[in-house]
């Protein structure tokens, strides 16, 4: 049958629509035929993961004298993992080309803990039921039960990340459930390294892991923090208010409201990656942690910033960039022809003020006011870093860079394990980071005290190439551009310590929520359905909404809106001093005026696009999104212990009332695991 027989049939007759389902089927068929179908099998077990033992017999500083050479770190830790067998503290890398169909089987062996998976950063058009959110697009996999991701892959190319999203794991062990997600442009070069990566790599390996990150001229570093206690131990310390003082930065700021234990790179405490003088590198930044947010530098290199979540921008050269829990950016390297054979520090610092390698500013900012020259402070830095290492631990991790000749060097690049340490001190660069250009930079103290070159950079400071654009007239007198209303929500979080410790959500000024995802998922219409706590904003569908985020509490949120990429229009950092009290800030006000409002949404330019942003602590950001069809979305705190209690809130885009996919997994739901 061809196209022409369609003449045969009358239309609106049987035959014809018969025909039509059958043309439909084939160019569907035709279709699947040219697209790739990457299918994975994740079987979710517990087991032993070696942790200080995966630096035996090496001569290396990390974890022997730096961090808190003070703190136990166990030999050994129980993880669960989608490969957990293999050693490393993280799960299988995932490479897909845009427009594949992405199959993930999801087998839940753990005992006594329902599991979902999401895939962070993606929109998920028209895949929606795939979005992994428990209580909202899915119930919890029940143990031993096993279910199928199944979608097509229709985003910007660029980087993102999978992880679980059903809450702490019911079983004692570190969720290591998490681990890079790279789509490739459809390009025939990546074909061809997309087929290798995924059919010729023999995933039972660490090596294999190696491969998976490292490739072509890209390397992946996957930056997490790591606990020694479970998701559930943590939130009951924190809810006893048993955890030690809570760490600051140099804002007086809260950093981490329970201790750092230890950090990774690639799921391992000491990585080595190589790579060949003279040649320009993409190196993929992603935070895989649940808490702590990094500073990320390469000593005596810059990096050029394409990326921000995913996201092209246009290339920003700085020395450090900033990752909080969720965040991504991609950076080129250039690498010289005189630096073979040497290895250099990879830096993730944590942003704490007194327990941190990098910087010793709040002692040196006094002597800033009273020293005669330059040289004078230089040797007041030197004492005062003696001093900060004699008193006081330091805190990231620490990652190698191993500059072999050649490409031919790269083969045995699995031999690089042994490598001794870089020469260069492993607690601090030597270089202050008042000197330095930092990107996703929100400090006041820092940015007054910048010298030297040295910048704190907000992430507006980087365009988007490819932003959508808000075409309304620049003329703010002219009244005729107010014919069309203004679509603009508040979103304001605030927190309540111990013994109460929760976090509340109020949308448009209304009522403070501790919100719960709703009692039965897929189900909008009625109270019947939702939890009396569950927190909902409601957005016109196909329309240009800014929503403004204003949060109370003393520390950064890294925020997360599932299904969109917002566009970063303005950030707003307070004083510590002017605008906090030692339990919360005042309730940003600097984004009420709608005039305010209006100068930002007539803007046509090219912001950031994100799907995670940092929400200064007592601060605000202002975002803006072009709506799709009516769906429903999870918009959340990213910080894990902060979404389970509380800090989140459901986006209902266009007032939907219902969704449900025929024959999908959601439809039922089981509330033994909920």
């Amino acid at each position: 049958m061809n196209v022409l027989s369609l003449q045969k049939w009358e239309p609106y007759s049987i035959q014809y629509y018969c025909w039509l389902i059958i043309a439909a089927a084939s160019i569907i068929s035709a279709q699947d035929s040219r697209t790739n179908s990457r299918q994975y099998t994740f079987d979710i077990q517990t087991s032993y993961a070696p942790l200080l033992q995966s630096l035996d017999n090496i001569d290396t500083a990390i974890y022997s004298t730096w961090p808190d050479f003070d703190k136990h770190i166990p030999d050994y830790a129980t993880i669960a993992s989608t490969h957990p067998n293999i050693g490393v503290l993280m799960s299988q890398p995932i490479h897909v080309i845009e427009g594949d169909i992405l199959e993930v089987t999801l087998i839940n062996h753990l005992d006594s803990t329902g599991l979902s998976i999401h895939w962070h950063g993606f929109e998920m058009k028209n895949s929606i039921v795939y979005d992994g959110v428990v209580g909202i697009t899915q119930c919890p996999l029940s143990p031993q039960e096993t279910m199928v991701y199944r979608f097509e892959v229709d985003e910007t190319p660029g980087t993102y990340w999978y992880h679980t999203h059903s809450g702490p794991l019911g079983v004692n062990a570190l969720n290591e459930i998490k681990a890079p997600l790279i789509v490739h442009p459809r390009l025939d070069e990546s074909e061809v390294l997309v087929n290798a990566l995924h059919d010729d790599v023999d995933i039972h390996t660490m090596s294999s892991y190696d491969a998976l990150t490292f490739y072509s001229n890209e390397r992946i570093l996957f930056f997490a923090d790591g606990f020694l206690i479970s998701d559930s131990h943590k939130q009951l310390k924190k809810v006893g208010g048993l955890n030690p003082p809570i760490s600051k930065n140099d804002d007086g700021f809260t950093v981490g409201s329970f201790p750092y234990d230890f950090g990774t790179c690639n799921g391992k405490l000491r990585e080595v990656i190589p790579v060949t003088a003279g040649k320009t590198y993409k190196f993929r930044l992603l935070n895989g942690g649940t808490l702590y947010g990094f500073r990320i530098s390469i000593d005596g290199l810059r990096m050029r910033i394409i990326a921000a979540d995913s996201e092209p921008v246009e290339p920003y050269e700085v020395d450090d960039v900033i990752l909080h829990s969720a965040e991504r950016f991609d950076v080129e390297v250039d690498f010289p022809t005189n630096m073979m054979n040497r290895s250099i520090w990879v830096r993730a610092d944590t942003l704490e003020s007194s327990r941190q390698g990098y910087q010793v500013r709040s002692y040196v900012s006094g002597f800033r006011m009273i020293a005669p020259s330059r040289k004078f402070l230089s040797y007041s830095f030197f004492i005062l870093k003696i001093i900060h290492l004699i008193f006081f631990f330091q805190n990231g991790v620490r990652a190698i860079l191993h500059v072999v000749p050649d490409e031919e060097s790269l083969k045995t690049a699995s031999l690089l394990t042994q490598l001794p340490d870089p020469v260069e001190d492993f607690v601090s660069s030597g270089i202050p980071i008042f000197e330095k250009k930092t990107m996703n930079c929100n400090s006041r103290v820092e940015t007054q005290e910048s010298s030297n070159g040295g910048e704190c950079l907000p992430v507006t400071e980087l365009i988007s190439l490819k932003a959508f654009t808000n075409q309304k007239e620049n003329d703010l007198d002219n009244s005729s551009q107010y014919s069309s209303s203004l679509e603009h929500h508040t979103v304001d979080f605030e927190f309540s310590p111990p013994p109460a410790y929760a976090h509340f959500v109020r949308i448009d000024n209304g009522l403070y929520y501790q919100h719960v995802n709703p009692i039965n998922s897929h189900f909008f219409q009625s109270n019947l359905e939702l939890h009396e706590n569950t927190a909902m904003m409601h957005l016109s569908s196909y329309s240009s909404v800014l929503i403004t985020w204003r949060n109370k509490s003393l520390m950064d949120h890294p925020i997360h809106l599932h299904g969109y990429k917002m566009e970063i229009l303005d950030v707003y950092k307070p004083m510590r001093e002017l605008h906090c009290s030692r339990a919360s800030c005042k309730l940003p006000d600097i984004y009420d005026s709608e005039k305010r409002l209006r100068e930002l949404d007539v803007e046509i330019g090219h912001g950031v696009l994100k799907d995670t942003f940092i929400l200064p602590a007592g601060g605000a950001v202002v975002t803006r999104i072009q709506t799709f069809e009516p769906a429903v979305w999870f918009a959340h705190c990213h910080l894990t212990t902060h979404s389970e209690d509380g800090m989140a809130l459901i986006v209902n885009v266009g007032a939907l009332k219902f969704f449900f996919v025929a024959g999908s997994f959601i439809s039922t739901c089981c509330f033994q695991y909920c």
